[in-house]
């Protein structure tokens, strides 16, 4: 049976100010050797986790162990990498200029001289959740241009985002659904594939997650939190107002939760688009907090027809902003 989901929804989105963490001086690293000429200057580069304090889950999100570390010198085109093994501050002497520094945390291995090309093209892959983690350390990486012009010692910060957002599903059915109606299972739909560290992303491929069966519990709410790689599908401008974020007139690939009812002796299938509001916008950015309340509050027929895979493609999703 397809239906019309008629919904409440809150987006709430979290990128509260920058978390500065003093990190553990690497003493082992090998300093970084520049060939070029010209004055140089002694800095030392920290490197802190960036984004909000409460997207925290074990220390996962916050932890960094390793850094990849690569500063290219825009005047004489030299790129050059060190590897930090446990994190913290890179102290270096480098000939003054300016720089491009990259970095990537957690990857967990040594990635070793790459060409300039190469670095810009980096990408993770992902074929389910616990791949966004590497030994439940949480992936991140950085870009910024730096200009280093005095003969000094001074510290650059530099701010590392996690590859991947944070999403919370809270869904609940109102009293007069869930009489005859339980959830029997969700499964979040088109997760972007893989990830560029040093560009925005948007999905060149999709990823199903494992469906998170829940039919014998009889729940009329449910709860459930997933990692999800930046997918920066685009804005569709034409969509004026929150009934119009159908399956039709979002953009390809975009992510979205499907979720599944039973109601008495029949499912209803149900989906739900992720991104920056509850409009035309369609994406999920990388190193943000995003919670969904979901409140189902009914249903009704519709013609379109479901597609052999299970899925209704052509209903409306109608949400609402309320509590």
């Amino acid at each position: 049976m397809l239906r019309i989901l008629y919904i409440f929804l809150i987006i709430s989105f979290g990128c509260s100010c920058s978390k500065q963490l003093e990190l553990e001086h690497n003493r082992e690293a090998p300093p970084l050797q520049v060939s070029a000429g010209g004055d140089s200057s002694i800095v030392g580069i920290l490197f802190f986790v960036s984004g909000n304090d409460n997207i925290t889950k074990s220390g996962i999100e916050d932890d960094i162990y390793n850094l990849n570390v690569f500063l290219y010198n825009k005047q004489f085109n030299t790129l050059k990498h060190t590897y930090l093994t446990s994190g913290g501050t890179l102290n270096i002497k480098i000939v003054n200029g300016d720089y491009e520094i990259y970095c990537i945390a957690n990857i967990n291995r040594n990635l070793s001289d790459l060409s300039y090309a190469n670095l810009k093209t980096l990408r993770n892959t992902i074929n389910k959740e616990s791949d966004i983690t590497v030994q439940n350390r949480m992936l991140m990486s950085t870009v910024q241009e730096v200009s280093v012009n005095r003969n000094t010692v001074f510290t650059i910060p530099i701010p590392l985002k996690r590859l991947a957002a944070k999403v919370t599903f809270n869904i609940s059915l109102t009293a007069a659904m869930a009489v005859n109606s339980k959830i029997v299972y969700i499964q979040l739909c088109a997760v972007n594939h893989f990830t560029y560290y040093f560009a925005d992303s948007r999905a060149g491929g999709y990823v199903a997650y494992d469906s998170y069966n829940v039919e014998s519990q009889n729940l009329q709410r449910l709860s459930k939190t997933y990692y999800v790689m930046e997918n920066k599908a685009g804005i569709n401008s034409a969509i004026m107002a929150h009934y119009q974020r159908t399956e039709a007139n979002a953009p390809t690939g975009s992510t979205y939760l499907f979720i599944r009812l039973k109601q008495d002796n029949q499912y209803i299938d149900y989906r739900v688009y992720l991104g920056e509001n509850i409009t035309n916008d369609f994406n999920i950015c990388r190193n943000k907090n995003y919670t969904y309340n979901i409140r189902i509050i009914g249903s009704k027929p519709s013609n379109s027809p479901l597609i052999k895979s299970g899925f209704s493609n052509d209903f409306t999703v109608q949400t609402f902003i309320g509590i």
